[in-house]
């Protein structure tokens, strides 16, 4: 299943126009496509500022490429923790120790993220719908 454009650029809407650019042109169609529907699932459940929405794509933009446009499918725990290693810092280069700030937010991002697209997502969403059905009544 392709994301078109129009999918792109409603979730890029209000953001800067390189967001959208490098959503087209610089990583994968298949990263593409899981980022525009993790936005568009996030959208369902809260909502999204356009600064935190600018945040989130950017996050997951700069992962894509971090591994040259390997499937977010095929990336490891092992994957996720050399990144997250890349933002650490010596204390002479951030003695305020501002890059712990910008390592736990996208701990917390990339869980999310992995949860949302596993497999057993959808299986956890149906549970989660019957649960809501059987408490109304």
């Amino acid at each position: 299943m392709q994301s078109s454009d129009h999918d792109i650029k409603g979730v890029t809407n209000g953001l800067p126009k390189y967001i959208h650019r490098q959503l087209t042109q610089m990583i994968s169609t298949e990263n593409a496509i899981k980022i525009v529907k993790y936005i568009e699932y996030q959208k369902t459940e809260i909502n999204l500022s356009d600064n935190y929405r600018r945040s989130v794509v950017t996050c997951l933009i700069t992962l894509s490429r971090f591994f040259q446009n390997k499937s977010f499918s095929e990336l490891a725990r092992s994957d996720l923790i050399n990144y997250l290693d890349s933002l650490r810092k010596t204390e002479d280069a951030d003695p305020a120790h501002k890059w712990i700030g910008t390592y736990n937010l996208r701990r917390q991002l990339f869980l999310k993220f992995k949860t949302v697209n596993s497999r057993n997502y959808a299986w956890y969403l149906f549970v989660k719908e019957e649960r809501a059905i059987d408490l109304q009544t």
